[in-house]
C-alpha cells in the first residue's frame, strides 16, 4: 500500500517547519492526490504552508485545502480548494522564486539557462559541468 500524501508531504516539509505545524500540514494535505514538487522548493511550499496558516488562524470563514504540488513544464504548480486573491498572491510569488532557483545545485538567482520546457533552470555553472 503506498503511503499517504499528507505524510509525504509532511516528511518533506518537516525539514523547513517546526513541529507545531504538523497536524496542520496533516489536515490541510488530507486529499492531496500528487506532492512531487522539486526538493529545492521545500523553503517557498513552507512559507506558502505558513501564511495559509497564519490567514486561517485570522479569519474562521477561510478553510484551505491543498489538492496537489507539482512541478509542471519545470515551474512549481500548488493547487488548492478554498483559494482567495491572498493565498494567489503568495502562490504566485513562490512559483516566480522558484523559478530563481538552479535544479540541479539550488543556488538562488544566479543566471538560468533553458534547454527546453521540461529541463530548464539549470544555472550557468550547472549547465557548463553537465553539458
Amino acid at each position: 500500500m503506498s503511503r499517504k500524501m499528507n505524510e509525504h508531504a509532511w516528511e518533506c516539509l518537516s525539514k523547513h517547519l517546526d513541529a507545531e505545524f504538523k497536524d496542520y500540514v496533516l489536515l490541510k494535505f488530507s486529499d492531496c492526490y500528487d506532492y512531487s514538487p522539486d526538493v529545492f522548493w521545500g523553503p517557498m511550499i513552507a512559507d506558502i504552508v505558513k501564511l495559509m496558516k497564519r490567514r486561517e488562524d485570522h479569519d474562521d470563514n477561510i478553510d484551505y485545502k491543498v489538492v496537489q504540488v507539482k512541478r509542471k513544464f519545470g515551474l512549481l504548480r500548488f493547487y488548492v480548494d478554498g483559494c482567495d486573491d491572498y493565498l494567489r498572491g503568495v502562490i504566485a510569488l513562490a512559483e516566480w522564486q522558484c523559478t530563481q532557483l538552479c535544479k540541479k545545485c539550488g543556488s538562488y538567482g544566479k543566471e538560468k539557462i533553458t534547454l527546453g520546457s521540461y529541463n530548464g533552470g539549470h544555472c550557468v555553472d550547472c549547465r557548463n559541468l553537465h553539458y
